[in-house]
């Protein structure tokens, strides 16, 4: 009975041990399928992952084209808003500049030339001369002039560029001299400096008048002032305003220079101007614009000018005239670009 009862225990023994292989073989599959299943779960999760990061990356690339579209859109509507502005100002300029021509013209249709008596000049007081070498004329452009009317040694009343002879102007002159301020305003659009009833005696190299201005195109230059110019000029190339200007003066005083007289007049009154000797440098730039309105340093004489100008505490001035260079020579792009650069930095 008790062998019966061994061998039926070890029966049931062997019958558990083989349940227990069977389970366990089942959970080792199980635990296979789970390894490989995780494997291919973590495959397609970084799969997926990859493709997330890659749409990340494309939206923030749309995103920053369209902030540079929004960018270019701003940009282009300011544009366009400054080109409409400068446009409409420009309208504004060439029809005050057209009105001031009509002006001019019809006085001078209207002014007959007025005689000058022959008469000898009187002394000039040093203190007038002191307070007439502070006074400055402002220019007037050429296209501002009229072109008929005024005798070639007749100025129209606020002409910048009369020059009175040497010793002096008489007391019956000061009436016409007194008027110049009222042409200044309609010329520039703002108040003159005052200007006493006397000028000083200008330098002999600023008379230059409308027959000279002639006479200077169609002449040929001598060898020795052709040398002298150029001696003149590699000074002022060299810097030594000084000596240019000095030079300069000898050079336009004693010989015809031709078509080279435009360049030495826009040389005299840039080394003044870099001198330091403003109210020359207005002069004799001013000289220059009016003989030679046409001529290739003409653009540069109106920069200098404005800048001579300024520098003389003329700022309004120096801006009015700033405004000019667009309209007087369209075709200068340099010179339009340093007349607005010029502008940008007198805040006009």
């Amino acid at each position: 009975m008790a062998a019966t009862v061994r061998a039926q225990d070890e029966n049931a023994g062997v019958q558990l041990a083989l349940e227990l292989r069977q389970l366990r073989s089942e959970v080792d599959f199980l635990r296979d399928q789970l390894e490989t299943g995780g494997g291919v779960a973590d495959v397609r999760f970084e799969s997926l992952q990859t493709r997330i990061d890659q749409l990340l990356e494309y939206a923030a690339a749309v995103n920053e084209e369209a902030d540079r579209a929004s960018r270019l859109a701003e940009s282009a509507l300011r544009s366009t808003s400054e080109l409409t502005f400068k446009i409409a100002s420009l309208e504004e300029t060439i029809a005050a500049i057209q009105d001031q021509i009509d002006t001019l013209s019809a006085a001078a249709h209207v002014a007959g030339p007025k005689e000058v008596p022959d008469t000898a000049p009187a002394p000039v007081a040093a203190s007038v001369d002191a307070e007439a070498d502070q006074a400055v004329v402002a220019p007037a452009l050429p296209k501002d002039r009229p072109e008929d009317g005024m005798p070639a040694h007749q100025a129209i009343a606020g002409d910048p560029d009369d020059i009175q002879p040497e010793g002096g102007v008489e007391a019956e002159a000061a009436p016409e001299i007194e008027t110049e301020t009222e042409d200044f305003s309609d010329t520039f659009g703002a108040a003159a400096p005052a200007v006493p009833a006397v000028r000083p005696d200008a330098p002999a190299h600023v008379q230059l008048d409308d027959d000279r201005a002639a006479l200077a195109v169609s002449a040929e230059i001598d060898e020795a002032t052709r040398e002298a110019f150029e001696a003149a000029s590699d000074l002022f190339e060299a810097g030594d305003f000084n000596g240019a200007s000095s030079a300069l003066r000898q050079v336009i005083d004693t010989g015809v220079l031709g078509s080279e007289e435009a360049e030495a007049l826009y040389m005299l009154g840039t080394a003044y101007l870099r001198a330091g000797d403003y109210p020359l440098a207005i002069q004799v730039l001013a000289q220059g614009l009016r003989s030679f309105p046409t001529s290739d340093f003409a653009a540069r004489s109106i920069l200098n000018l404005a800048d001579a100008l300024n520098a003389n505490g003329q700022r309004a001035e120096g801006c009015r005239l700033l405004s000019f260079v667009p309209v007087e020579y369209p075709l200068d792009t340099d010179a339009i670009s340093d007349a607005s650069a010029r502008s940008e930095q007198l805040d006009c």
